[in-house]
């Protein structure tokens, strides 16, 4: 199997209600970025008409290798991926999980080396836009610009709540924190709706994920009474998403923290 970002296999031929769907995952990607700023029509004309090319790709291609220089800029357009990072004897880190409608690698796209691996974690189809399309558009589209370095910023913040969430959390914590992030991550995507959704991703990469040592823990831990009941209160105190109040301490208003944090100024 083909893995190199620049190996990947050849976009197959599609059928017109093909070519209609990714068309609406685009549309996907522009309504994600106008959550983080405000475009214009020509802004978001300028993405429709960025040089993508469409592919499928099995489960475990990589897109990013780390160590080599990033030529394409990824965005996900079904399916699950992941961020990733092997130290010198062998082991895995997750970093993070990636859902429809995400930039996969709008960090790597702006550096010589990529620091890390990002590979598919499910069945999934991507658009692949060149480096050099993207770092024009964002020349040429200030707003546009602006909305990805906010998206960035939005992924680090949920870097570090992923570093909290492996150094401090008890293990029905890690999970029940990672079940909430993924409700609203997918809510916002319209990939969820009151909280119900599909993750198939326990059996793959949620140990590394949750720093659990079960090969599968969100698969046996989410159906636990204490894992299930710490998510769902966790989502019912949250209620209607409302301004963060200064006056409480951050341990007791965890998910209008979440809800800020993923759903960017729909949650103000």
């Amino acid at each position: 199997m083909a893995e190199r970002a620049d190996a990947l296999p050849p976009f197959l031929e599609r059928s017109d209600t093909d070519f209609m769907g990714l068309s609406d995952s685009i549309e996907r990607v522009i309504r994600r970025l106008e959550t983080r700023r405000a475009l214009s029509e020509e802004d978001r004309n300028a993405i429709r008409a960025l040089p993508f090319t469409y592919r499928t790709l099995e489960a475990s291609t990589y897109m990013v290798r780390e160590g080599e220089p990033p030529q394409i800029c990824t965005i996900l357009l079904s399916g699950f991926a992941y961020r990733h990072k092997i130290t010198e004897k062998g082991a895995r880190q997750i970093l993070s999980l990636h859902l429809p409608g995400e930039f996969l690698d709008l960090q790597n796209s702006m550096l010589e080396v990529a620091d890390h691996n990002v590979q598919t974690l499910t069945r999934a189809e991507i658009a692949a836009v060149p480096v050099t399309a993207l770092h024009r558009l964002v020349t040429e589209h200030p707003a546009v610009a602006r909305a990805m370095w906010i998206d960035t910023l939005v992924d680090a913040a949920i870097f570090r709540e992923w570093l909290v969430n492996v150094g401090r959390r008890d293990s029905h914590s890690r999970i029940a924190h990672l079940l909430c992030e993924f409700a609203l991550r997918l809510e916002m995507a319209g990939l969820a709706s009151h909280y119900r959704y599909e993750l198939p991703t326990a059996a793959r990469a949620s140990s590394p994920a949750s720093a659990a040592p079960s090969p599968s823990p969100i698969g046996r831990a989410s159906a636990t009474p204490a894992t299930s009941t710490a998510a769902t209160s966790i989502m019912r105190k949250a209620g209607p998403a409302r301004p963060l109040s200064p006056a409480k301490p951050a341990a007791h208003r965890p998910t209008q923290i979440l809800r800020r944090k993923y759903l960017g100024k729909r949650a103000a």
